[in-house]
């Protein structure tokens, strides 16, 4: 199932997201501050099922055929939902997310990154940044843009 993610940076966003990814959903991310006419795009080519987002943004948004759950509004519906965790796992070959290109070269495509592929990432990041056991990570970009997909070269200080 692929659901739509349309927050600003948030805990709802990592509510969000860590409960599509632990009920073996995959997240396509809309950035809000993205054109409508993308995200109206982005929903219809992904067949977004759910969309997940902030009642403040809700009248930004082009109309919606998916149901929508509002991270930040409805969490008296949400609190009635059940609190055991859900028995599914993901294996590698799963989807995880969705991205979608700039579409600089003409329409954005959509991205299939399965969950191999991001911990591929992380592994090849704790590597070469030397993480270790109780050190943190800072996000330090959009969750919609994709870090893999950029070269980078990485030094210690």
């Amino acid at each position: 199932m692929l659901v739509g993610l349309c927050v600003e940076p948030s805990l709802e966003m990592a509510v969000g997201l860590l409960g599509v990814l632990k009920a073996g959903g995959a997240y396509v991310p809309l950035d809000p501050s993205y054109p409508m006419d993308r995200i109206a795009f982005m929903l219809k080519d992904a067949r977004v099922t759910v969309l997940l987002t902030q009642a403040r943004l809700a009248g930004d948004l082009p109309g919606r055929s998916c149901p929508t759950l509002f991270l930040d509004a409805d969490w008296p519906a949400i609190a009635r939902e059940r609190v055991d965790n859900p028995v599914r796992q993901a294996l590698p070959d799963n989807l995880a997310y969705v991205i979608y290109t700039s579409g600089a070269t003409g329409r954005p495509k959509g991205v299939l990154v399965e969950h191999r592929g991001v911990c591929n990432l992380i592994d090849t990041q704790q590597r070469i940044f030397e993480v270790r056991s109780g050190e943190r990570v800072l996000q330090w970009c959009r969750f919609g843009f994709d870090v893999s997909s950029r070269r980078a070269r990485w030094k210690r200080r």
